[in-house]
């Protein structure tokens, strides 16, 4: 048997987020499942599974990595045939068997915001606040994720801009359940308009604001030291790309989400 990391695609509006749940409609219930059909793994349990981000509700990610053993060497075209279409595997590589794809040092975000919900374009110079080590329990949903261990570390916030959205992209070494559209959602509440996010960052309590809506939030890279040699799969891109263009061809800004992937 031998250990792999795989990169996969979704978009999580249809899904009650990534972590595996006993209704199955999850992330991780139908990766399970396309696994044991294509006849990789007896179970996640057995086959020691490992998810490294565990996006929220209605999370996108283009590249959300999971470790898996598996019984012979994995065929993407298979398990995909397994998969949602809106899920899609697009990427492995083989690892040793004690990596732990939980101890990435970096993961980037992207949050696409409409640019009708910015009236003054100065707001959004308050996500500087965020750079450093901080204490962000203010920012994480309370008993969520990251409650107990709330400090961490933004390396980057850049923002740029098209012709329908502010698309701002966050780096850090972790993050809090909930903490990136809470970050956001600051800058956004009218109760907090003439209040900077510095004011609230290393207290010992979370504070009322209206997280950003999920569905605009997409997780696009988790990056290792070393860094990681991934083999790409062709067939997979297309597929994924087949799918996004269709989904978006439906919204209002088919145009303005492009997928930015980390290779």
């Amino acid at each position: 048997m031998k250990s792999y990391l795989f990169k996969v695609y979704y978009i999580g509006k249809n899904y009650q987020g990534f972590q595996r749940q006993p209704n199955g409609q999850t992330i991780e219930n139908h990766i399970e499942s396309s696994f044991i059909q294509a006849k990789l793994i007896h179970s996640f349990k057995e086959n020691n599974y490992k998810g490294c981000s565990r996006t929220d509700h209605g999370v996108n990610a283009i590249s959300n990595i999971f470790f898996i053993n598996c019984i012979k060497k994995p065929n993407l075209a298979q398990l995909n045939y397994y998969l949602p279409k809106d899920i899609t595997i697009w990427s492995f590589i083989q690892i040793s068997s004690n990596f732990n794809p939980r101890k990435a040092i970096q993961k980037k975000y992207r949050y696409y915001l409409p640019k009708i919900l910015i009236t003054d374009p100065n707001q959004l110079d308050k996500l500087q606040d965020y750079l450093g080590t901080h204490d962000f329990t203010a920012f994480i949903k309370k008993h969520g994720a990251g409650q107990y261990d709330p400090k961490s570390t933004i390396y980057s916030i850049t923002h740029l801009k098209n012709d329908d959205f502010h698309i701002i992209e966050i780096s850090g070494n972790k993050f809090g359940r909930e903490q990136i559209r809470r970050m956001i959602g600051f800058i956004l509440d009218h109760r907090y308009h003439n209040d900077y996010p510095k004011k609230y960052l290393n207290l010992n309590d979370s504070i009322d604001i209206k997280s950003a809506p999920a569905e605009l939030l997409y997780l696009q890279d988790i990056t290792y030291n070393p860094p990681l040699k991934w083999k790409i799969d062709k067939k997979s891109i297309t597929r994924l790309n087949k799918f996004h263009q269709e989904e978006f061809q439906k919204s209002l800004f088919a145009k303005s989400i492009t997928l930015n992937f980390p290779f």
